[in-house]
């Protein structure tokens, strides 16, 4: 035994001085074969070459995501190189290897053994990031209305996924997400960024038309009159000019206007959800018998 381990000892000093290329046994890195590199030689001669082996050879990132790959076989003393540093950053722990993504790009990262030699190449993908403007929150909208959502960050192939069809699709107009509303109810719209691996969803209540069952009133000076709302989503906003001139009242199911000055007007109705609007248009006369104001069923008795 001790003479293999003379004749080793003279073998690795010998190939040594005649290498014109880093030692495979130099531990250290420092271009010489010290006694310990020599040991751990013999250790490998003797035992066997352990494999270095990682658990994958492809990953795949987004933009300033983390990730990691276990060395699984190997002597326990490794150095990693990134090819390019500027897209990946590379980091080594005990046996996992650390990858932080700055940029998009492709890497190739090199696990050397110091002990063996061996190599073992991992090759990383960093994507953009597929994102959509989506500040608003959850999309509100009515049958057959359409809603844009910019997309800020993507390839442009995407692929598109609606947990109900009946009540809501997307599709790519070229610069926006574009969702359509096709019947009351709620969905979620799932985008695939089929180049960049990225996934967004939406969330859709589709809602009915807002609509009115007349858009003028007419009522003799100071009475009122009411409008059914045939269709909506019960949050409506009233917007009039002047307060003193008319007075708006709105439920579910009516909208109702009263006369004050005699002026008249014009009233805005929206549809909160869905941002439809309608205009009623109140005219107000004199009532030539000079009885007291009136109202009724949209005041056909005033024309």
């Amino acid at each position: 035994m001790k003479k293999l381990f003379t004749f080793l000892v003279f073998a690795t000093l010998a190939f040594s001085a005649s290498a014109q290329c880093p030692i495979r046994g130099d531990v250290n890195g420092d271009g010489k074969v010290t006694i310990s590199d020599v040991t751990s030689l013999v250790d490998i001669i003797l035992n066997g070459d352990t494999k270095l082996e990682v658990c994958c050879d492809y990953v795949e990132m987004h933009v300033y995501d983390d990730s990691s790959v276990e060395i699984t076989s190997g002597s326990g003393e490794y150095s990693v190189v990134c090819s390019d540093p500027e897209v990946v950053e590379v980091s080594l722990s005990d046996n996992v290897i650390y990858f932080s993504a700055l940029k998009a790009g492709d890497v190739t990262v090199t696990v050397t053994d110091y002990q063996t030699g061996r190599t073992a190449e991992i090759y990383v993908v960093i994507y953009e990031e597929f994102v959509l403007d989506m500040d608003g929150g959850d999309v509100n909208l009515a049958i057959g209305q359409d809603y844009a959502i910019e997309v800020v960050s993507g390839s442009g192939n995407y692929d598109f996924e609606s947990s109900d069809p009946e009540v809501a699709d997307a599709s790519f107009d070229g610069t926006s997400v574009v969702v359509t509303g096709l019947g009351v109810g709620s969905a979620t719209i799932t985008v695939y960024d089929n180049e960049w691996q990225g996934t967004a969803y939406i969330n859709v209540t589709v809602y009915d038309i807002f609509e009115v069952d007349c858009s003028e009133l007419t009522v003799f000076k100071g009475g009122s009159d009411c409008v059914n709302i045939i269709s909506g989503s019960g949050n409506y906003q009233v917007e009039y000019y002047n307060e003193e001139d008319m007075e708006v009242a709105v439920s579910d199911s009516s909208i109702c206007i009263s006369d004050i000055s005699g002026a008249g007007g014009s009233v805005s109705v929206t549809d909160t959800m869905t941002g439809q609007s309608v205009s009623i248009n109140l005219n107000v006369v004199e009532d030539p018998n000079g009885d007291d104001p009136i109202g009724g069923d949209h005041s056909d008795d005033a024309n």
